[in-house]
């Protein structure tokens, strides 16, 4: 077959079946929730496929299964494809986690389907207060911030004024400010 037979052919096919493509690349691309730069990419991919086996698909008895088959196969190689790329991001996500110490390793862990998501966001902002102050000023600060206690009421613990108190509190969070600022934190 010349090239140029081979371009009519494609042509006549494309515009034969190119709406019967377009919603079949639609149905499945909403069936496997791709994203619309992967639909792009499995029309080109379906196209360039009919193009390479313009042959086969002319002679075929039943064209629509033909292309429909050839959709299929380019949505599940975008579909294995975007597979294997989670499942690498997610290992080299591992080999990174594994690398830091266990406060680092606390302060990026986030489980959002975890119900116990106040606990553990306690763990990070304990992580946090101990990495940065002394564990006085920690417990301070979470009596005071978290705990909701009155300085009047916790002064009498500490056996320090109320004044000392504030200013211990508001020097302590200035140090947590500058922690999670260089370390570019988003809490």
């Amino acid at each position: 077959m010349t090239s140029k037979e081979k371009n009519d052919q494609y042509s006549r096919l494309i515009k034969t079946f190119k709406t019967s493509i377009d919603r079949r690349i639609e149905k499945i691309a909403k069936k496997y929730h791709l994203e619309p730069f992967q639909k792009k990419e499995l029309k080109q991919n379906v196209a360039v496929k009919i193009w390479m086996n313009i042959e086969k698909v002319a002679k075929s008895d039943s064209i629509k299964s033909y292309i429909y088959t050839i959709v299929k196969h380019a949505c599940l190689d975008i579909i294995n494809l975007v597979k294997k790329d989670t499942e690498r991001r997610k290992k080299d996500i591992k080999k990174f986690t594994s690398e830091l110490n266990p406060k680092q390793q606390v302060l990026i862990s986030e489980d959002f389907d975890n119900p116990n998501k106040e606990e553990d966001s306690m763990l990070v902002l304990k992580s946090i207060l101990s990495s940065v102050l002394d564990e006085e000023t920690c417990d301070l600060i979470l009596q005071v911030k978290i705990h909701k206690k009155r300085y009047k009421d916790i002064s009498q613990k500490y056996k320090k004024s109320e004044g000392a108190l504030r200013k211990q509190v508001s020097i302590g969070l200035e140090k947590v400010r500058n922690f999670v600022k260089n370390n570019q934190l988003n809490l």
